[in-house]
């Protein structure tokens, strides 16, 4: 459990004390759940109103998870993206406000260790044993008997596998505030009619699941910030490891309240940053335990904001494609000395002279995530082959040594000096490095697309495409492999920037494919050069601005 850098930003400025609590656990990969947002005041803009800017992070496919929208009707006038099927705008503006999400990282799932009897008839609590309630689901399968399955679940949660053994006498079940009913839809077209920045934080009071982190801006000047969702209290503990049911010690008391909840309103520093990064300070009252990201994107957005005293729509949607690694640059002495000790001095000043930037036609981002990924493996493989964390060894490479740098299988003691130049030495081995973008690609799948034949004819999936960026840079596109070829999944599933001095001619939105569903489309996949080139379309909300190709009527 590594704990969230004091020096970290985190989101409500207000709440940052003297340290900085303990409690959270910063990833060391960015999860498929990662986002970036962030609203800068008009003290900062050009135009003196403020501007607005979301990419959220999903796994890439084809066709495009979001779809563009412009929905016009008395009292919703109002453009962004939706998933189709859900009738209301998820993200995006009216001409008077706009909105964006990130995940909260909030710890919204708890395990619950059961003492259950071996028939998986009853399981002890507090008050005694009560029967486990049993819902039996029958599977149909083509050219076989039905099977039926046995659902089975406590009040703490349907009960999971996890090795359980019916001789056992224990059971998991899993508690997650998503099984608490909730009302996402009513909330989105609250949002999207609000006229008052009242009206908007109403709204957001029905917004549960998943936990998100809401950006706001208005045409009058306001920008804000509101954590929106169910955050458990509990009873004792803080949710990171199983608790006994039996006891019913950490059971959840409640949930937080809508007034309890983090949120600001014009913060002093004039802007709001949110990247899954820590969301409160430890002056915050009420614990908030969380799996954040590590910090790189929030820290290289707030390098580049903090530096704004004139942004533009096209400034903000250049930053959301910045391709500098905050932590590669911070470790970039630690690969540049081991280059040196290696024997390599020209590699060595090559590494120093990097400006950070993960472009796809640089080399440097490959000779170092090369050498990053084999210190990592040279770091555990001694001692824990299958289990790599990155969140541990970053923050070993900032205090530079660690017991776990030492290799067990041999009679010398390792310290990172050695096993960096170990690392060196076996990328340099491979050869010369290539440009990033040749080992670092992304393909952006269809379902059909895996399909012999039918797949490659149809051209359901798109790509391979050379980006740059990586695991912690703003514009986001990370990997798992440890040797090249890295395949990068996740990425800005679509970007939005609006800028309130003028809403309808600035910004606008992006998909990584295109609109259509339909591969033969020319719509398929018409986004996914000018989503690498960072650029938007501007969808008006000038209805009078939209100059329509088709238009289906309803009739009775």
């Amino acid at each position: 459990f590594v704990p969230y850098p004091d020096s970290a930003p985190v989101i409500v400025e207000a709440t940052v004390g003297r340290r900085v609590a303990t409690h959270e656990t910063p990833q060391g990969e960015p999860s498929a759940t990662a986002s970036n947002s962030w609203v800068i005041g008009p003290a900062h803009t050009r135009s003196g109103k403020p501007i607005l800017e979301n990419d959220p992070h999903l796994t890439l496919s084809a066709p495009s998870i979001w779809y563009l929208v412009g929905m016009h009707a008395p009292g919703y006038e109002v453009v962004g993206v939706t998933i189709p099927g859900l009738p209301p705008v998820v993200l995006g503006h009216t001409a008077d406000h706009a909105w964006g999400f990130t995940n909260g990282m909030i710890d919204d799932v708890d395990y619950v260790q059961e003492r259950i009897t071996p028939d998986t008839a009853r399981y002890l609590t507090a008050g005694g044993w009560v029967p486990v309630e049993t819902v039996p689901e029958t599977i149909r399968v083509k050219g076989g008997d039905p099977v039926v399955y046995l659902r089975r679940r406590t009040a703490d949660g349907p009960l999971q596998e996890l090795g359980w053994r019916p001789d056992s006498e224990t059971a998991y079940a899993m508690r997650w505030t998503a099984q608490t009913p909730s009302d996402e839809l009513t909330a989105l077209v609250g949002m999207a009619r609000a006229t008052t920045r009242a009206e908007f934080e109403s709204a957001l009071a029905t917004f549960r699941v998943p936990e998100q982190n809401v950006v706001y801006a208005d045409r009058g000047g306001t920008i804000a910030y509101n954590l929106a969702g169910y955050v458990p209290v509990r009873r004792s503990g803080d949710g990171a490891l199983p608790e006994q049911g039996w006891t019913g010690a950490g059971g959840w008391v409640r949930f937080l309240q809508t007034a309890e909840l983090p949120r600001a309103i014009d913060p002093p520093s004039g802007f709001v940053v949110t990247a899954n990064n820590r969301i409160v300070g430890d002056a915050f009252p009420i614990p908030i335990r969380a799996d954040y990201d590590l910090p790189y994107r929030a820290q290289r957005i707030w390098e580049m904001v903090r530096h704004d005293s004139g942004a533009s729509a096209a400034d903000v949607a250049r930053e959301q494609g910045d391709e500098v690694s905050i932590f590669l640059r911070r470790i970039q002495p630690i690969a540049e000395l081991a280059a040196r000790d290696a024997g390599h001095a020209d590699v060595a000043d090559r590494i120093a002279r990097w400006d950070g930037t993960m472009a796809p036609d640089r080399t440097e981002p490959t000779l170092l995530w090369e050498w990053l990924r084999e210190l990592q493996a040279l770091t555990y493989d001694d001692e824990s082959p299958a289990y790599r964390p990155s969140a541990p060894l970053h923050q070993w490479l900032f205090r530079g040594h660690s017991p776990w740098f030492d290799d067990i299988r041999t009679s010398e003691h390792e310290d990172l000096p050695v096993i960096a130049r170990r690392a060196m030495d076996s990328v340099l081995a491979r050869g010369a490095p290539q440009a990033w973008g040749t080992v670092h690609t992304h393909t952006e799948l269809h379902p059909l697309g895996t399909i012999p034949l039918l797949g490659s004819l149809a051209g359901f999936n798109i790509g391979p495409l050379a980006l740059g960026g990586g695991n912690q840079t703003v514009n986001v596109c990370p990997s798992n492999e440890f040797v090249p070829p890295f395949h990068c999944t996740e990425g800005p599933s679509m970007r939005h920037v609006v800028d309130f001095g003028d809403v309808d001619g600035a910004g606008g939105f992006i998909l990584p494919a295109g609109q259509s569903g339909n591969p033969r489309s020319r719509h398929y996949r018409d986004q996914t050069d000018r989503w690498i080139k960072g650029k938007l379309w501007v969808i008006p909300v000038d209805v009078r601005r939209v100059q329509a190709t088709d238009t289906l009527r309803l009739t009775p």
